[in-house]
C-alpha cells in the first residue's frame, strides 16, 4: 500500500498524516470500519488542517452510517460540514448529501429535496474534478423528487448522470423505479359542447380533469426548463455557499412541503 511506504520514509509530520487518511479511506471501502474508525480518531486528537480535519470526520460519518447507526453518523457528517464550509467545497458537498439523505431515512422528504436542489450549483461547479461527487448528489436529488411525486422532472435529473452507470449501477436502479412510478397513459377525451343543451355533470367534471392536468404539465415543464437551463459557474469563480442550507443554519425555520 502507497501510505505504508509513506509512512516509513522520513517525510514530513503532515505528508505523514495525509497517507495516514488514506490508509483509513481505503479500509473504509474495504467495509473495514473499526480500523479506519481507530485510525481517523488518532488523527482527530492531532493538529491537522480544516480540510484534511474535514475528511477524517467524512471517513468517520461514513463508517457508523454503513454500519446501519444512521443517527450517530449525523454528528461527524455536520462537523465535516462546518470544517469544510470554507475550505473543501468536495468534503463540504459530500457531508450535506448525507445529511439530505438522512432527512430522508427519516422519512421528511420534503426538506431532503429541497437541501438536494440547493446543492445543485455545488455540485456542477466541481463536476470537472470530482464527477463521483457530483452524479452522486444528482441521483440522491432525483430519488427525492421522486419520493414527492414529481417522477417526470425525476427521470429528467437522473438521465443526466446515465452515463456514470457504468460505473454506479444504482443509478440504473433509479431510472428503473422511477420509471415504474410514471403515471399510465390515458387516451384524450374530445368533449363536444352543445350549446341548445345543458352540459351533464360528467362533462363539467371533464373539463375540470383537462385543466388540472394541462397546469400540472405546465407546472412540471417549466420546472425541467429552469434545471435545465442552469450553467454551472467558471471553476475559478467559487460562489458562496448557498445561504438556505439548513444543516448549516440551525435556526432556519423548516421549508414548507411543496405540492407534488
Amino acid at each position: 500500500m502507497a501510505s505504508q511506504t509513506v509512512l516509513g520514509l522520513s517525510a514530513s509530520d503532515h505528508a505523514k498524516k495525509i497517507a495516514r487518511y488514506y490508509q483509513a479511506f481505503c479500509l473504509s471501502e474495504r467495509r473495514e470500519f473499526a480500523t479506519a474508525r481507530e485510525i481517523v480518531d488518532h488523527l482527530l486528537d492531532e493538529r491537522l488542517s480544516s480540510q484534511l480535519r474535514s475528511r477524517c470526520l467524512l471517513i468517520k460519518g461514513f463508517t457508523y452510517f454503513c454500519a446501519g447507526q444512521i443517527d450517530e453518523s449525523l454528528p461527524f457528517y455536520l462537523e465535516a460540514a462546518r470544517a469544510a464550509r470554507n475550505s473543501d467545497i468536495a468534503a463540504l458537498l459530500r457531508a450535506a448529501r448525507h445529511i439530505a439523505v438522512i432527512k430522508s431515512i427519516h422519512g421528511d422528504h420534503y426538506q431532503a429535496s429541497a437541501d438536494l436542489e440547493a446543492l445543485i450549483p455545488l455540485a456542477c461547479q466541481i463536476a470537472r474534478n470530482d464527477p463521483q461527487a457530483y452524479s452522486a448528489t444528482l441521483n440522491s436529488y432525483a430519488v427525492e423528487l421522486g419520493e414527492i411525486g414529481q417522477v417526470e422532472q425525476a427521470l429528467n435529473v437522473v438521465l443526466r448522470i446515465a452515463p456514470f452507470s457504468i460505473i454506479h449501477p444504482e443509478f440504473n436502479e433509479t431510472i428503473a423505479e422511477l420509471r415504474e412510478k410514471l403515471p399510465t397513459r390515458k387516451h384524450s377525451v374530445v368533449v363536444i359542447h352543445i350549446p341548445s343543451e345543458p352540459a351533464t355533470a360528467s362533462q363539467t367534471a371533464a373539463n375540470r380533469t383537462t385543466k388540472r392536468a394541462r397546469l400540472s404539465t405546465f407546472i412540471i415543464r417549466e420546472a425541467e426548463r429552469r434545471f435545465t437551463s442552469f450553467r454551472a459557474p467558471p471553476l475559478q469563480r467559487r460562489r458562496p455557499i448557498p445561504s438556505n442550507l439548513a444543516l448549516l443554519n440551525p435556526a432556519r425555520q423548516p421549508a414548507k412541503p411543496r405540492a407534488p
